[in-house]
């Protein structure tokens, strides 16, 4: 799944990109300025949260769309990014026969504190002169 959604990212920009390796995270998280969740249901059940500045989701925006996202649309896309790259995830893991689902992005932003999971992976991922994007992935216990 972490590699899957790694991949996807890696797809929305040109730019040169540096993956951290895995860390284990315990709950809470506190993210940064801007972030979402996605749920992940089926044969996997957790969550996939992507948290980063304002300033690393407008630059992969323009990766996406060709152009640079500001103002309110940056809630949006935070959301549909999280969509895009989830999507792209459950592709992935699919083609190896295991079936997900995943729900619709719930998009914070501010001071944020996600609790309710035992243990997460975080990987950081530097987007060379942009800043960094941290995913997490928090599976529950089938």
């Amino acid at each position: 799944m972490l590699n899957g959604a790694l991949d996807s990212l890696s797809s929305m920009t040109t730019l040169p990109i540096r993956r951290e390796a895995p860390s284990l995270v315990t709950s809470p998280i506190q993210p940064g300025e801007l972030g979402t969740l996605i749920g992940v249901t089926g044969a996997v059940r957790g969550r996939i949260i992507f948290d980063g500045t304002r300033e690393v989701f407008s630059v992969l925006g323009e990766g996406l769309f060709g152009m640079k996202v500001e103002g309110d649309m940056l809630d949006s896309l935070a959301g549909e990014i999280g969509n895009v790259v989830c999507g792209n995830m459950a592709t992935h893991i699919a083609e190896q026969g295991i079936t997900i689902d995943i729900t619709p992005p719930t998009v914070f932003r501010g001071e944020v504190t996600l609790s309710g999971f035992a243990k997460a992976l975080a990987v950081p991922v530097h987007i060379q002169n942009v800043g960094c994007i941290r995913i997490l992935l928090a599976l529950e216990n089938n």
